[in-house]
């Protein structure tokens, strides 16, 4: 049986100073494997040069997380991010997580499991 995927999305990289995600994430999930798409390093890319200040460092410091975890780097083949995390959860029964309620909404719908943080940092299911 291969190792399930946890999706991760770039705004959950960008909190990841404030709230120990990733390590919340192996805690939780310990058996699957946490990945990150090609999208989201182009999106962060984008961000550390067009973002705002805050939005810049976020983005940097999520880039150099991102090589300093070794998470699993997947190419994607759909241009679109949001579309290509549903698609690839669905095809490797995979978990998304993401503060983006447009994607949680989408991803639920398609019956894909979806993770956020509460305020408190805390992972949570979304319903």
């Amino acid at each position: 049986m291969s190792v399930k995927p946890v999706l991760i999305d770039t705004n959950i990289l960008m909190l990841q100073q404030e709230h120990d995600v990733l390590g919340q994430l192996r805690t939780e999930y310990p058996h699957m494997q946490l990945t990150v798409l090609e999208g989201t390093l182009h999106e962060l890319e984008r961000l550390t040069t067009q973002g705002s200040g805050a939005d810049k460092q976020k983005a940097r410091l999520a880039q150099h997380l991102i090589s300093r975890q070794h998470l699993n780097m997947v190419p994607q083949s759909n241009n679109h991010v949001d579309d290509a995390l549903c698609e690839y959860a669905l095809h490797n029964q995979g978990i998304i997580v993401t503060q983006d309620k447009e994607l949680q909404r989408r991803a639920r719908a398609q019956r894909i499991p979806v993770l956020a943080i509460k305020r408190s940092g805390r992972l949570y299911a979304v319903p």
